[in-house]
């Protein structure tokens, strides 16, 4: 199930770029106009300003030993085209964890992030991230054999990267994946996501 997950969220980041690469090969300025109103392209050479990004996507590999649903929102504003500070909140509620004895896990994080836009060549912009904050994890007592839960809050940094792409001045797709460490109940893992990002909110 992990394998497939993580496929199909690839896949449409992958298809992303490559829809996106195909409009850049547009021969006549007539279909080139209709195809900018209608599909993607990169971001244009300008701040941001608000945005949010709702996004559902997977927890995998580290300290996991299933693929959990994570969903969450991001939310930020661009200072300058290629620099943009956001604050991420998500949860991953049907997490599996232990070795050798397994057991079910929550996890949810909220983190102040660092993203640095690059300019997009064929139709969309990359992106690198890094930021720092709040890891909790909660354990099933009853799978460890105590009478309550146990849970954990950790200081945690994450990094990774993404792209992005615009549909119009509004609204873009998104595709990211990070790493977040973490502790014994709060896992190490990692977190890939598609997201519809609302641009240039307030303009």
């Amino acid at each position: 199930m992990m394998g497939f997950r993580a496929l199909a969220i690839l896949a449409f980041a992958l298809a992303v770029a490559a829809q996106a690469s195909a409009q850049n090969t547009s021969t006549t300025a007539a279909a080139t106009t209709r195809t900018e109103q209608a599909t993607l392209s990169a971001l244009p050479e300008e701040a941001e300003g608000f945005s949010i990004t709702p996004f559902l996507g997977l927890g995998f590999a580290g300290d996991f030993e299933n693929s959990p649903t994570a969903f969450g929102v991001a939310a930020g504003y661009g200072f300058t085209e290629a620099l943009v500070i956001e604050g991420d909140l998500y949860f991953a509620p049907d997490g599996e964890q232990g070795e050798p004895t397994p057991f079910d896990s929550s996890l949810w994080s909220l983190t102040a992030n660092l993203l640095y836009n690059f300019p997009g060549q064929t139709g969309f912009t990359p992106y690198v991230a890094g930021g720092i904050g709040l890891l909790s994890g909660t354990a099933d007592g009853e799978d460890l054999g105590l009478p309550e839960d146990e849970t954990s809050n950790k200081f945690a940094w994450n990094w990774g990267g993404g792209v992005k792409t615009a549909l119009n001045d509004r609204f873009g797709l998104r595709a990211d994946l990070r790493f977040f460490n973490g502790d014994e109940f709060a896992p190490d893992h990692w977190r890939l996501f598609g997201g519809v990002m609302i641009r240039n909110i307030g303009r």
